[in-house]
């Protein structure tokens, strides 16, 4: 990151590869008009200041990596590093295929999930190092932009980020604020620097559309919700599934034409996310910087990531666990919302439920 480089090749306009996949303004959501072929030669230059900026940025990322790939074993550490930085390019192929299949590859997406899991991380960090509690927030959100700068600035992180801030100001300045309005306003921000993400980036419209399900169809839970905790964390684990489905399906059939079978069951496996979180986090912290420290950690970590993982590849090899649908089309999709949104209005008139603090 951060490097400069000279090279000289033939620019040409980007081209579609398929009829249903606009290649061109995909790349033009992120500023991309051209690509170059046939480059002749590639020679690294010294980078200038604003190159040595983005490169020290990049520097606690792969720590991070470093620390994780000593402390963990593949491809237990590939999944670590996934649910910390980002991205299934850490998983074998095959792996990486299996969480698709089971559906559950916005698992290791940086998404509103896991950055807000992260902010908690921080938070919890801060008051244990004898922070104030606003001192902590400020804590928490700083390392919250920070993370997200250095692992690229992916779109749903940003997304996620913002309205992570905003409710993070919010809270510092005495107020609870309304999460659908705060997340509304954070992608109206993001909309406004880049109006191309609304059309082009589907893991911007996914994370939306998902955070967007639990935080209008949450609340009714607590009114379904079991005395007893066990039973209410398991039933919270499938009404969340179902909530975000009901919200994400329409665009993934659209794009995809595919739904697995076992998303229901896959994800039971987001109970375990935090604790591998958490668990891969402070492991690679010790083993930077109290090396040996780290063991009981990182056996621990171990046990909760080789669940997960073993887990996706199990449901993954069974056969028949994805359903193409082909017949999907925009007139589908805004029949769905169409109902869905009328069917929201119903249960806010004769099922009113208390949401969110003034």
């Amino acid at each position: 990151a951060g490097m400069r480089i000279a090279f000289a090749c033939r620019l040409e306009r980007p081209k579609n590869f398929t009829p249903d996949f606009d290649y061109p303004m995909f790349l033009a959501k992120d500023g991309i008009g051209y690509v170059c072929r046939q480059s002749e030669r590639a020679d690294l230059l010294e980078s200038d200041w604003l190159g040595r900026v983005w490169s020290a940025l990049y520097v606690p990322k792969h720590a991070l990596e470093e620390a994780l790939s000593q402390v963990l074993t593949e491809p237990e550490a590939g999944l670590a590093k996934g649910l910390l930085l980002g991205g299934d390019n850490y998983l074998p192929q095959s792996l990486k295929e299996a969480f698709t299949r089971v559906g559950l590859s916005h698992m290791i997406a940086v998404s509103g999930y896991n950055i807000m899991l992260i902010a908690q991380m921080l938070l919890f960090l801060g008051l244990a190092c004898g922070l104030w509690r606003k001192q902590a927030l400020w804590f928490a959100l700083v390392g919250i932009v920070f993370f997200i700068i250095m692992i690229g600035l992916p779109a749903s992180a940003a997304r996620a980020g913002a309205m992570a801030g905003i409710v993070f100001v919010a809270l510092e300045m005495g107020r609870l604020a309304r999460p659908v309005r705060t997340l509304i306003f954070a992608l109206g921000v993001m909309l406004l620097f880049n109006p191309l993400l609304l059309r082009y980036d589907i893991g911007l419209e996914l994370s939306f559309l998902a955070t967007l399900g639990i935080l209008l169809l949450m609340p009714y839970y607590e009114r379904l919700a079991p005395k007893n905790t066990i039973l209410k964390k398991g039933g919270e684990v499938l009404y969340m599934t179902v909530a975000v489905e009901l919200f994400v399906l329409p665009i993934i059939l659209l794009s995809f034409h595919t739904f697995s079978l076992f998303i229901i069951v896959g994800n039971f496996l987001v109970i375990l996310v935090p604790l591998a979180m958490i668990g891969s986090f402070v492991s690679a912290l010790l083993f930077l910087f109290i090396p040996g420290a780290e063991v009981i950690m990182a056996w621990a970590a171990f046990g909760v990531l080789t669940m997960i993982t073993r887990s996706v590849e199990w449901l993954g090899a069974l056969g028949g666990s994805t359903l193409v649908v082909e017949s999907f089309s925009v007139w589908h999709l805004v029949l769905w919302y169409v109902i869905l949104g009328v069917t929201l209005l119903g249960m806010k008139k004769y099922f009113p439920v208390k949401r969110y603090a003034q």
